[in-house]
């Protein structure tokens, strides 16, 4: 499998690799979007699966890209030489830890930061954080918040420091909290 270098770092041995043989080659955005966003289906619904056997440490100047070496571990019998499959290689990954929408986080020269509500005063203040794995749809934060923090994640382009703010559907999280 060739890769992007800038994938490097996420990619090691031994890393687990799900395999959806057999796949056609479609040109319409919709398919390349789905395969960058990972794997359709369950993952244990994959038969053909494999591990990472060996990462090049060497860029192609050319194309820029690594090549990974992927040896399957189960169902190398569905796998025909020369066909097209589609493989998923599982990331770096960590569980229990807080994480906030990715579209929560502004950037500025001294690095990521959120709004957090303060509850009593309904202001909010900014907050730096550190940021560590990122996924689909969330950020983990390993750093500056803690568990119940409440951030803003709609309109904070067009807030500051020390601004007041409405809570949206206040009354609705109110009623489902009750």
């Amino acid at each position: 499998v060739e890769l992007p270098s800038f994938t490097f770092q996420q990619i090691a041995v031994g890393r687990e690799v799900l395999i959806q043989p057999n796949q056609t080659i479609r040109r319409d955005t919709d398919q390349q979007d789905t395969s960058r966003k990972g794997p359709a289906q369950a993952p244990s619904t994959y038969s053909v699966r494999g591990e990472v056997y060996a990462v090049s440490p060497s860029v192609d100047p050319d194309t820029r890209t690594y090549s990974v070496k992927v040896r399957t571990t189960a169902g190398a019998d569905r796998l025909q030489d020369g066909s097209f499959v589609t493989a998923w290689i599982a990331g770096p990954s960590a569980d229990d830890v807080l994480t906030i929408p990715l579209n929560s986080t502004r950037f500025s020269e001294d690095g990521p930061y959120v709004f957090v509500l303060d509850g009593a005063t309904q202001m909010v203040h900014r907050q730096m954080i550190e940021l560590g794995l990122q996924g689909r749809d969330a950020q983990q934060v390993v750093s500056g918040l803690q568990e119940g923090d409440r951030i803003v994640t709609e309109g904070r382009s067009r807030i500051a420091d020390g601004d007041r703010v409405r809570l949206v559907n206040e009354k609705d999280e109110l009623a489902q909290s009750q």
